[in-house]
Order: C-alpha cells, then sequence, then structure tokens
C-alpha cells in the first residue's frame, strides 16, 4: 500500500499563465514601506474559482521589479488622480486595482514558517510543501476583459451583443 502526501487540498497551480481577476488587496505595513497584498481569483476554466497571492512593495528597490508596483499600474491602468499625496498612494492603487482583469503568471516557491522550510514528509524532508504565487502581471486579452464586464453586469458573455 503505497501512501500519498498533499497538502490538504491546496496543491499549487502548475506555472504557467493564467486569467484572473484582482479581488482583495490590502495595505501592510513592510520594513522598508508599505506593500500590497493581492489576491488574484483565477477564470480559467480547469482552476477557475482558485485563489494566488502577490506581494508588491513600494520601496525603491521592489517597484519595477516583475510583478512590482509598476507593472501592476501598467497591467491594470487604474485611474488615479495625479495630485494624490504620496502618503495615501497605497490606500489609493489598492482600491484603483481591485476588480481589475488581469493576466498573471504563477511561479511556486517552498514554503516557510519561522524562517523554516517546511516539507510534506518530515522528518526524511525529501517533498518540499510548495505554495504558487504570482510573480508577473500582463495586459490580459481583450476577449477576457469582455467576459468579465459582462459577468459584472449580469450578463452571459456567450450572448453576441
Amino acid at each position: 500500500m503505497k501512501a500519498e502526501v498533499s497538502s490538504g487540498g491546496f496543491d499549487p497551480l502548475p506555472v504557467g499563465w493564467y486569467n484572473g481577476v484582482i479581488t482583495k488587496v490590502e495595505v501592510r505595513p513592510g520594513q522598508k514601506g508599505a506593500y500590497l497584498n493581492i489576491e488574484v481569483t483565477v477564470h480559467d476554466e480547469e482552476y477557475q474559482g482558485r485563489k494566488v497571492w502577490g506581494m508588491s512593495s513600494f520601496s525603491d528597490k521592489a517597484l519595477t521589479m516583475p510583478g512590482g508596483i509598476a507593472n501592476l499600474l501598467q497591467t491594470t491602468k487604474p485611474d488615479i488622480d495625479i495630485d494624490t499625496p504620496p502618503e495615501e498612494l497605497p490606500q489609493v492603487i489598492a482600491a484603483a486595482v481591485t476588480s481589475k482583469p488581469v493576466s498573471f503568471q504563477v511561479k511556486n516557491e517552498q514554503v516557510k514558517r519561522n524562517g523554516v522550510l517546511q516539507y510534506l514528509d518530515a522528518p526524511k524532508n525529501q517533498l518540499a510543501e510548495l505554495r504558487s504565487k504570482v510573480n508577473e502581471y500582463r495586459e490580459p486579452e481583450q476577449e477576457f476583459i469582455d467576459s468579465v464586464d459582462a459577468e459584472a453586469a449580469g450578463l452571459d458573455s456567450d450572448l453576441p451583443f
């Protein structure tokens, strides 16, 4: 009899690009400034409804990284007032990008708790516990954007009009 090891229904998604909608954004304090904890809900058929998280920091070093604030803003094109005070930007951006459709790249990373790598087969430590995370954003295809708009309006996205 072979024992199967599972991470309890939270198996990581396969690495790749997915379509989804930003469903929740929290502003959190960080060591080098605020960061956004971003929840994206997958809309691709096979993984419909699965959640993936990413973090985007306002630190100078992280602003232009893949998955960073600049990448997020270029992808979602939110309407943000140019005169927004810098200290208000994290909250304003969080509100502005919530509900936006995105295409996003999933990568998997090994889970750490309290700085310690986690394994599903302790004490052998051969089977790493992995979790999916958003690595980068890009603008989704117009067809997906239109289908999300139709869903938000309560319409069937397959309608010909």
